[in-house]
């Protein structure tokens, strides 16, 4: 991080304070005995004892709130002109890689046989790997028979995560699993986003169990990963479930059964899975607990060539026409201090009682100006 260069973006608002200063500071100098806004801003007695007329500020305090009204502009209108000290340089993202999650959401990924479930488990390594992939573009297919873009690309991380977090096996009406489709929706996104000279990286993450019910469809999807391995696509794998399998909850209660009645179980199909991600270039993992795969492909990341890095951290550096500077916003602090001035101006204008009672010649007047009221 670069610790100099400090200034304001904004100068505007440093001429606008200036002005009022000196407006403010002249009426208090020239018209101090005909000016009530300026002068030592007035207390009104009667919301501390009930009388009508307000009572004026001692000099001493008069030059205090004046100071105070002041101070409260000058770092007001700082904080509005948004002062900068120091930035940090990150990449651009001109040239960021594209990153395509594909989530399973058929009936099977309820089933609860990694915890909470398949589908959940799926959601938080999405996570994981997204912040640990920050500062490229991501985005959303989610998939079951067929496959809808969910979310487009996006580098905002928070936005991704709610539409991940809204994910359901009740967005498709699709039933069954082909990975085909949803390999086929992310091969759609990310042509239209690139062409033939972009050096953009492109990856694609399967969060599945695998069930892929079509070995015609599986064949496909395994030719199609191919065919974008080659146009520089890489694809990584994440078989969710076990080999033990759980039963397939029922969406209006109960379990779902098989053909000769008994309760279905759906199990992990690792298989599919291993092939696609062998045939994109990529990796192949069971889902882990406590992060353990997610940590893995980063660390796979980190290790791969330049020409297969994915996250910024793996990226070797790039020079300055790939960066950005990013300002280091203080605009905070002047605003903190002139909301504390504003605060002491409020606190030097009030009488307390005792201030009133030590001197008769203002307890008189206010009881002039109650009996006058009386009246």
């Amino acid at each position: 991080m670069n610790s100099t260069s400090f200034h304001f973006s904004d100068d505007f608002w440093l001429l606008v304070a200036g002005v009022c200063c000196l407006l403010m500071a002249i009426s208090f100098l020239v018209d101090a005995s005909a000016s009530s806004r300026f002068k030592g801003l007035q207390v009104n007695m009667q919301t501390i004892f009930g009388g009508s007329r307000p009572a004026k500020l001692s000099a001493y305090r008069k030059w205090f709130v004046n100071t105070f009204a002041l101070l409260s502009l000058v770092f007001l209108g700082f904080s509005l002109a948004t002062p900068r000290g120091g930035y940090t340089m990150l990449p651009s993202g001109k040239k960021g890689d594209l990153i395509v999650f594909l989530l399973d959401v058929s009936q099977s990924m309820m089933v609860e046989d990694i915890k909470p479930n398949r589908l959940d488990r799926a959601k938080r390594e999405i996570k994981d790997l997204a912040k640990g992939l920050a500062g490229n573009r991501f985005a959303l297919v989610v998939f079951a028979g067929g496959a809808a873009l969910n979310a487009p690309f996006t580098r905002d991380v928070k936005a991704l995560f709610e539409y991940v977090d809204g994910a359901n096996p009740a967005m498709l009406d699709w039933p069954g699993t082909s990975i085909k489709r949803a390999l086929e929706q992310a091969n759609a996104i990310i042509t239209a986003d690139t062409n033939e000279s972009s050096t953009t990286q492109k990856a694609v993450f399967v969060f599945s169990d695998g069930e892929d019910e079509r070995k015609k469809s599986a064949k496909e999807g395994i030719a199609l990963a191919k065919k974008m391995h080659r146009k520089g696509v890489q694809i990584y794998s994440f078989g969710m479930g076990t080999s033990t399998g759980g039963n397939v909850p029922d969406p209006s209660g109960g379990f779902y059964s098989d053909s000769s009645s008994k309760l279905a179980i759906s199990r992990l199909e690792f298989g599919v899975l291993g092939k696609i991600a062998s045939a994109g270039g990529g990796l192949a993992l069971k889902s882990k607990p406590l992060r353990a795969d997610t940590r893995q492909v980063l660390a796979h990341f980190r290790s791969s060539s330049s020409e297969s890095a994915l996250s910024v951290a793996a990226a070797p550096k790039t020079d300055k026409s790939e960066q950005r500077r990013v300002w280091n916003e203080l605009y905070q602090w002047p605003l903190g201090l002139a909301l504390l001035f504003l605060l002491l101006e409020s606190f030097m204008g009030i009488y307390s009682k005792s201030d009133v009672a030590a001197d008769p010649r203002r307890r008189v007047k206010i009881l002039e100006a109650r009996k006058e009221e009386a009246a």
